[in-house]
């Protein structure tokens, strides 16, 4: 709860330029729910707005990736382990191609595959 209120805080406060529109399911009904370009949840559900793309920060990612045309997951070193189990799954799941990015000197991130 404390990371989705924290990730919340920051589309709402980032830069009115870059506003993402956005909403925490357990704060709107079903109906508002399918209608969020955006939808922060703690579930897993990402059907319940006709996702295409899924953010994953902690947690696990569904075993069915279906109909996503993007699954990105954010991690750090503490989650080596996890994160490899999840790279298998996307690599095996269809119509993904798994690439991830690492962060360099400075603090850039750059392509590692």
């Amino acid at each position: 709860p404390a990371a989705l209120d924290k990730i919340d805080a920051a589309l709402w406060s980032f830069a009115a330029d870059s506003f993402l529109v956005h909403g925490i399911d357990s704060a709107l009904g079903e109906e508002r729910i399918a209608t969020q370009p955006v939808l922060l949840s703690m579930t897993g559900d990402w059907h319940r707005n006709q996702a295409d793309c899924l953010a994953q920060v902690g947690g696990d990612i569904p075993d069915d990736l279906t109909g996503l045309a993007r699954v990105l997951f954010l991690f750090d070193a503490d989650s080596l382990d996890t994160t490899r189990a999840r790279w298998q799954l996307v690599s095996r799941a269809e119509g993904l191609s798994p690439v991830y990015w690492r962060e360099g000197e400075g603090g850039r991130f750059e392509k590692a595959a």
